[in-house]
C-alpha cells in the first residue's frame, strides 16, 4: 500500500511540473508575439535610374523689341505733320516739324556774324602773312578767336534748329499721335512731364515677356528652347529659345522675367497679345529618382525617411531637381541606388525608431 502512494505521489509531481513548463513556454511565445507586433512594418524602396521630361506652361505678353515716346526737345508751334497712327517709319525719318522764330532768328543772325568774322580774321592773316609790318600777331590771334568763338555759337543754334524736326529714332510704326498742326508744345527736356507727341514702336521683333515662378527658376536658362501659341493666331506654333534672364526675383511675385525673341517681320504678332509658352526641360541621362510617396514636408523643406542597415529610421533633408506627377530628381550625393526610403507607413515611425523593412518595386 505505501509503494502503491508513492507511486501515485510521483506521477502526480510529474503532471503538474509538465503543466508548468507549459505555461511558461505560452508565455515566451506569447511575449515574443507581442514584441514582433511592436515593430512596425514599413515599405520601402531604392532610388532607380531615370531620365526626366517636364514641361512648364506659363502665360507670358507680347512686347515690342523698342518703345519711345517721342517729346519736343526745343519749345515751338507745330508747322507741320508728316506721320500718323499706323504709318512705317525709317529711322531718322521727320515725323513733325515746329516752328519757333526766336530759335531760328538767332541762328540767321549767327549766320550773318560768323561771315563777318570770318571775312576779317582772313583778311589780317593774309596781310599779317605778306607784310607783317602792317598788322601784329596778336591782332591775327584776336581776330581767329573771335570767328572760332561764332562758328562754335552758330554750330549750336544750328543744332538748336535741328531740334524743331521730331524724329524717329529706329525702325519703327507709330503707334500714338498727340499733337495737331498749330498746337504749341513744351521742351521735354525742361518740361519732363509734357505730354508726348508721338510713340513709336519696332515691332519687327517680339519681346515675349515671362514671369518664371520661384520653384521653376532652376530649369530655365538662356538659350533653353521654348513653343510659343498666341490664342488670337491659331494656326500659327512659334519655336525660339530663351534670348535674356533677369537674374533677380521680382519681390512681390517671387517670379523672375525671362524674354524670348520671336522675328516678326509681317508684323502679325501684335504688342499685348497673350503668349502660352511651353518650356521642355530635360534632366541628366539616367538620373536617381524616388517615387513623389516617399517625400515629407518637415519645417517647410523637402525630407525622406530613410532605413539603415540596423534597420533604424532617419530624417534626412531631400535635394530635388525635376519632378513629374509620379517621381522626383533626387540631387543629394549622401543618396545612391542601395539606400532604403520608406515610401509607405511613414505615419506610424519616428526618426530612432526600429522598424522591419519590406522592399517593393516602384
Amino acid at each position: 500500500m505505501k509503494q502503491f502512494i508513492r507511486i501515485l505521489v510521483v506521477i502526480i509531481a510529474g503532471i503538474l511540473s509538465s503543466c508548468n513548463d507549459s505555461d511558461k513556454n505560452e508565455q515566451g511565445t506569447s511575449s515574443k508575439i507581442k514584441d514582433a507586433e511592436k515593430t512596425p512594418k514599413v515599405e520601402v524602396v531604392t532610388p532607380k535610374e531615370r531620365t526626366f521630361l517636364k514641361t512648364l506652361e506659363i502665360v507670358g505678353e507680347a512686347r515690342p523689341n523698342q518703345i519711345v515716346k517721342l517729346r519736343a526737345l526745343e519749345n515751338g508751334a507745330v508747322a507741320r505733320l508728316y506721320k500718323d497712327i499706323g504709318d512705317k517709319v525709317k529711322e531718322g525719318e521727320v515725323l513733325a516739324s515746329l516752328r519757333n522764330p526766336a530759335i531760328t532768328g538767332n541762328l540767321n543772325v549767327l549766320e550773318a556774324k560768323l561771315e563777318a568774322t570770318k571775312s576779317k580774321y582772313e583778311r589780317l592773316n593774309d596781310i599779317y602773312e605778306k607784310t607783317p609790318a602792317l598788322t601784329s600777331l596778336s591782332q591775327v590771334e584776336s581776330a581767329k578767336s573771335d570767328y572760332q568763338s561764332t562758328l562754335a555759337e552758330y554750330n549750336a543754334s544750328r543744332e538748336q534748329v535741328g531740334f524743331l524736326q521730331i524724329r524717329s529714332p529706329f525702325n519703327g510704326i507709330v503707334t500714338e499721335r498727340n499733337i495737331d498742326k498749330g498746337a504749341t508744345v513744351q521742351s521735354g527736356i525742361a518740361n519732363p512731364g509734357s505730354t508726348p507727341l508721338f510713340e513709336v514702336m519696332d515691332t519687327e521683333i517680339i519681346r515675349v515677356r515671362v514671369p518664371l515662378p520661384e520653384s521653376d527658376v532652376k530649369f530655365v536658362k538662356q538659350g533653353t528652347a521654348v513653343s510659343i501659341k498666341f490664342p488670337e493666331l491659331p494656326d500659327e506654333n512659334f519655336q525660339g529659345e530663351v534670348s535674356r534672364v533677369s537674374g533677380a526675383l521680382d519681390s512681390g511675385s517671387k517670379s523672375m522675367s525671362l524674354e524670348i525673341d520671336i522675328k516678326n517681320p509681317d508684323l502679325k504678332i501684335k504688342p499685348g497679345m497673350y503668349a502660352q509658352t511651353n518650356f521642355e526641360v530635360k534632366s541628366t541621362e539616367n538620373t536617381l529618382s524616388l517615387p513623389n510617396t516617399a517625400l515629407a514636408v518637415r519645417d517647410e523643406k523637402m525630407h525622406i525617411y530613410v532605413v539603415s542597415e540596423d534597420n533604424i529610421v532617419q530624417l534626412r533633408e531631400v535635394a530635388m531637381g525635376i519632378q513629374n506627377k509620379d517621381y522626383f530628381e533626387v540631387l543629394s550625393d549622401e543618396i545612391d541606388t542601395s539606400t532604403k526610403v520608406i515610401v509607405s507607413g511613414k505615419r506610424q515611425v519616428d526618426p530612432g525608431m526600429q522598424v522591419e523593412p519590406i522592399e517593393i518595386e516602384r
